[in-house]
């Protein structure tokens, strides 16, 4: 077991300084950090394990999406949900992922590179229209016998949305949510 310590304050001034600290071995011993030797560390994680660098790499941005897509499920359960009716104009090109929930459990998990649209125009406002543009609507049509009982459905749902920078972790992390949360419309393969 290896134990990283940072240098004191008196080696702030070796050229690379930041990137020096000691490990402290299993028998006692301190012995200053080698990258080839101990590997490479991003908060608290080993990232460097292969001997590959294209690898390492890779390794190195995993564990920077894997770090970002935690903050984003960790705002989740602590959100106020809203209705699909209140979904307002602030969500206007804004990129991210929605989850619609009832009481019971998850029903639908999706994302857009535009929120606004793709809640009140694509799903609220088309429902029941012969063109359904949004696969949820569609599904909730099927399942229900008119658009008035599809839309108090849809409206008796809660709705948290997530604003993520870009539309490419929007994928990633909606792929995420269904695979741990299982939505009843979504396709999950279970």
């Amino acid at each position: 077991m290896w134990l990283v310590v940072n240098l004191p304050p008196a080696y702030r001034h070796w050229s690379n300084a930041p990137e020096r600290f000691l490990f402290l071995r299993e028998d006692g011993r301190y012995e200053l950090y080698d990258p080839e030797k101990h590997g490479i560390y991003s908060n608290g994680l080993r990232i460097k394990t292969h001997p590959n660098e294209k690898c390492n790499m890779i390794l190195k941005r995993y564990v920077e999406l894997m770090e970002k897509l935690r903050s984003y499920i960790t705002k989740l359960p602590i959100m106020k949900p809203i209705s699909v009716t209140e979904v307002s104009t602030n969500y206007q090109g804004k990129t991210g992922v929605y989850v619609f929930f009832s009481d019971m459990q998850v029903e639908y998990v999706g994302s857009t590179n535009n929120l606004h649209r793709r809640l009140k125009h694509d799903l609220w406002s088309n429902l029941g229209q012969s063109q359904q543009p949004h696969t949820f609507g569609r599904k909730i049509l099927e399942e229900y016998s008119n658009v008035n009982e599809a839309r108090n459905y849809l409206k008796s749902l809660k709705l948290k949305v997530i604003e993520t920078e870009d539309l490419k972790t929007a994928k990633v992390l909606e792929q995420i949510l269904i695979y741990l949360l299982k939505p009843k419309y979504n396709n999950h393969g279970s």
